[in-house]
């Protein structure tokens, strides 16, 4: 996963919240200081540094704890465990939650891609996934293009859905050789 402040959005409440910019850069400083023992006062100095001193390390903490209840109350919950790997009852820590998203973010992302079987027209597809992300590509003629090679080297490169849909969407595929 990309860490960007728009990719909150896969499992925010209302993201007009202006605690959502303090997680993304409390995710960002869990990215620097690293998870295993992470200090919550370093998180909110890095924060507050990063927001300009605009706010004080207690209103991060309170905006930090809102969002977190704001995701547990509102969001997308699938998305969340997807993200995270794993269900909880309970509402996270804001800490937990930073840990958790910074885990998700520095887990490498990779993409499958597979033939799908021909259709009735003889023309072969392509599915990609890369866990949040699913594309299927229908109508290659099997003369036109070797598709189990380009699957094999879509795999191997590890070439993004996004890449991928755009090249079969301007018609710019890779050459599998």
């Amino acid at each position: 996963m990309k860490w960007t402040q728009d990719g909150i959005s896969a499992f925010s409440g209302r993201r007009n919240l202006s605690g959502y910019t303090a997680l993304f850069y409390a995710v960002e400083a869990a990215l620097i200081f690293g998870v295993d023992g992470l200090k919550m006062e370093e998180v909110l100095a890095y924060v507050q540094e990063k927001m300009l001193g605009k706010k004080s390390k207690a209103a991060i903490s309170k905006a930090l704890s809102r969002v977190t209840a704001d995701i547990w109350d509102h969001g997308d919950r699938d998305s969340l465990i997807r993200l995270c790997g794993y269900e909880r009852s309970e509402k996270p820590s804001p800490k937990e939650l930073i840990i958790r998203l910074a885990e998700a973010v520095s887990r490498p992302q990779t993409v499958e891609y597979r033939v799908l079987p021909a259709d009735k027209r003889g023309r072969l597809g392509i599915e990609g996934s890369d866990g949040e992300r699913q594309i299927i590509v229908v109508s290659f003629p099997m003369e036109d293009v070797n598709v189990e090679m380009l699957v094999g080297f879509l795999n191997r490169e590890q070439i993004s859905i996004e890449e991928f849909e755009e090249r079969v969407l301007s018609d710019r595929l890779p050459d599998p050789k």
